[in-house]
């Protein structure tokens, strides 16, 4: 749900020269905001802000809320991300990107995190931390590929042909998670800290890592690029 604080107050600057991005959804847009707040964060030239939302109902009253703050008219573009487990959840999320699309702003749809299945009541990395050295699978990385939670995979299905039908940008956040080629997914950094504190929401140091490799990899660009090609134009 959003706060006084996301829908009254303005979070961006009056810089004319940096761009604005606007996230909006549940708790996963927080660990996104997390990820580009810790360092190194894309761009000085960039302005992250962020608006709760119920991700479950999308209910139209706090979409035209969103639509009525400040943040929003700020915005260059606007990022939707969230825990979407049902065909209900996408259809109401279909109408409000139809409404938001009414006001011109740049509209992009970032996919389901991954989220892994616990063992023994754990977390995944948990329970395998607890076992002893000659007990636990050889590989962290293929165990999490095996133990992802289907869910999200079958609704992201639904979530891509909406996008395309509301010509919606699409950011696929599995590709920051896991490579398909080696069926391999990541539970901690490379300095081996721990990524996830439950099944899919990020620690800082998993946020950290994640907005590094966002940035290293490119996965921004298509966000980046469309708003500014948007600007241009209106220019």
């Amino acid at each position: 749900y959003p706060t006084e604080f996301e829908s009254e107050h303005l979070w961006f600057s009056d810089d004319p020269d940096t761009l604005k991005i606007l996230l909006v959804g549940d708790s996963h847009t927080k660990d996104i905001f997390n990820a580009f707040h810790l360092d190194p964060v894309p761009s000085p030239d960039i302005e992250i802000a962020r608006f709760g939302m119920d991700r479950n109902r999308v209910p139209m009253e706090q979409v035209e809320t969103l639509v009525a703050s400040p943040n929003f008219a700020a915005a260059d573009a606007v990022a939707f991300t969230a825990r979407i487990r049902s065909q209900e959840s996408v259809r109401r999320l279909e109408a409000a990107f139809a409404r938001l699309s009414e006001t011109g702003k740049p509209l992009f749809l970032i996919t389901n995190r991954i989220e892994y299945r616990g063992l023994e009541d754990m977390p995944l990395f948990d329970w395998y931390v607890r076992q002893a050295s000659g007990e636990r699978p050889a590989d962290l990385g293929k165990l999490a590929y095996e133990r992802r939670d289907p869910r999200g995979l079958e609704i992201d299905a639904e979530m891509r042909e909406m996008a395309l039908r509301q010509g919606v940008g699409l950011l696929d956040q599995s590709v920051l998670q896991c490579d398909e080629g080696r069926e391999t997914c990541s539970l901690m950094t490379p300095d081996g800290l721990k990524m996830h504190y439950d099944s899919g929401h990020y620690t800082l140091d998993g946020a950290r890592f994640i907005g590094a490799l966002a940035v290293r990899s490119g996965w921004l660009d298509p966000l980046l690029k469309g708003t500014r090609q948007a600007q241009m134009v209106v220019e």
